[in-house]
């Protein structure tokens, strides 16, 4: 068992955050702003840290701490730094209204929670969570809601997520980085992508939806902010290439429809054939009384009809010149 104490603390510092040989190890703890407490086997921070009333910074990872240590006297940290210990519940993170930046990656966390006091955080690291075998990680939505004017960097990589609509309310992000999960759904990516309008970089490599057709082509074309996609650059005029390309195949799609007969089933400028009088009533003077034709038989009938009609004019016109 590993305590952090004021003489561990001494100990552990270096440079400007050393102890200095005219001050008292009170006197030091007042003073300090960062703390490196990495690598100790560290199981119990317990009271003395609370002494250190300006900390900022904390570094804590590799050890091994069960939970969130209680902070009680540093509400003044903005950069907490717990990787690679046993945590595997998120307590006490309320004592820390001024954290920016939390680092979670490599514990045992099966829920991300308690996050929603936590209005000034802008990257949540839980990547690589130790999971039960078929397990995923999950987010509790208070907490997700919580963060949505605020968080701009999360990365979740390797945790078996397969739901991204669940983030779809982080409108600030900046920074998504998801490689390695089960992510599946291109139409879920789509949905986060019209919301994460400040989006600068994508990681899904390793996930499921990287293999759909024209996965690359499609996300650039979706988000206007994306600058780099799976370790990818992207450049702008490739952006523009290609939306010209969607857009040309587009209208392309568009003119090579044909024209589509109307309800009625007639084509544009063709006659509509005079329909018989209700049961019991005599057809109006010059209504057309016709059988029902295939409409081949229909047209050609009506073209024989007007033929018939231009030669009867011409003779009649003959006739009176002859007169």
């Amino acid at each position: 068992m590993v305590l952090v104490t004021l003489e561990l603390m001494a100990r552990a510092s270096t440079g400007f955050h050393k102890k200095r040989h005219d001050e008292t190890l009170e006197q030091f703890a007042r003073r300090v702003t960062h703390l490196y407490l990495e690598n100790k086997s560290i199981d119990d921070v317990g009271d003395d840290i609370s002494q250190c009333r300006s900390l900022l910074v904390l570094y804590l990872y590799d050890n091994e701490l069960l939970t969130v240590p209680q902070l009680h006297g540093n509400a003044a940290l903005t950069h907490l730094y717990l990787q690679n210990n046993r945590i595997r519940k998120l307590d006490h993170l309320h004592l820390l209204p001024r954290l920016t930046k939390l680092y979670l990656g490599g514990n045992q966390l099966t829920v991300v929670e308690g996050l929603e006091r936590l209005q000034s955080l802008q990257e949540l690291h839980v990547e690589n969570q130790r999971l039960p075998p078929g397990e995923k990680l999950l987010f509790d939505p208070r907490s997700l809601l919580s963060l949505g004017s605020c968080l701009q960097v999360l990365c979740v990589s390797g945790n078996s997520i397969d739901d991204l609509v669940q983030f779809e309310c982080l409108s600030q992000l900046v920074q998504f980085l998801c490689s390695d999960n089960q992510v599946s759904d291109f139409v879920d990516l789509t949905v986060c992508l019209r919301s994460w309008r400040y989006l600068k970089r994508l990681e899904l490599s390793g996930s499921p939806v990287c293999q759909a057709k024209k996965y690359r082509d499609r996300v650039v074309v979706l988000s206007d902010s994306l600058g780099q996609l799976d370790g990818k650059e992207i450049a702008d005029s490739s952006r523009t290439f290609l939306r010209r390309m969607q857009e040309s195949k587009e209208r392309r799609r568009d003119s090579s429809n044909p024209t589509s007969a109307g309800t009625d089933g007639l084509l544009p400028g063709q006659p509509r054939p005079q329909q018989p009088p209700p049961a019991g009533q005599e057809a109006p003077p010059g209504h057309l009384l016709l059988p029902s034709l295939p409409s081949r038989h229909f047209d050609a009938f009506v073209q024989k009809s007007a033929t018939a009609g231009t030669a009867e004019g011409g003779g009649a016109k003959r006739s009176q010149s002859e007169k």
